[in-house]
Formats: C-alpha cells, structure tokens, sequence
C-alpha cells in the first residue's frame, strides 16, 4: 500500500519553523500591530495616489477644453502699441 500521509491519516508538518514560533506573546503582538499599521499606510497611500492620479486627469481633461474655445491671441502687445503710435514694425 501506498504510505502517502494521506492514506495514513497522518497530517505533515512543515519542516521549516514559522515566524512566530521563537517569539513570545507580547513580542508577537507587537510585531503583528506595527506590520498591521504599516499595511494600513501602504493602503491609505495607495488610496491617495490614485484620488491625485483621477483629479489630475479630470484638471488636464478640462484644461484641454478650455484652451480649445480661447481665442487665438493676436500679436504681441508691444507690437500693437508701436503700430498705434505709428511706428513701423
């Protein structure tokens, strides 16, 4: 018969010792608190990056329409003042 652990009944443990197994209950709940607040950073960050990343879309989106019904300006308004005062440019 095959001695696979699960035709024994048997359950595996993992050879490798987890992180948490060393450390005491007070360190550990330090630990997992602080990996809990850096998370919570991380996600906030994220959260205001793509806010920034919408409203900046939505200002060059609205930008680009408002250049587009402005008049075209006309010449340099130094020029424009020397032609009034009769000057030839």
């Amino acid at each position: 018969m095959c001695s696979s652990p699960k035709s024994t009944g048997t359950v595996r443990r993992s050879r490798v010792k987890g992180v948490f197994e060393d450390m005491d209950p007070s360190t550990r709940a330090s630990f997992v608190a602080k990996a809990n607040a850096a998370q919570e950073r991380r996600s906030e960050l994220k959260n205001a990056t793509a806010k920034r990343n919408q409203m900046n879309a939505s200002k060059s989106h609205s930008k680009k329409a408002a250049t587009k019904n402005k008049p075209p300006i006309k010449e340099n308004i130094l020029l424009s003042f020397l032609h009034r005062m009769g000057y030839a440019v």
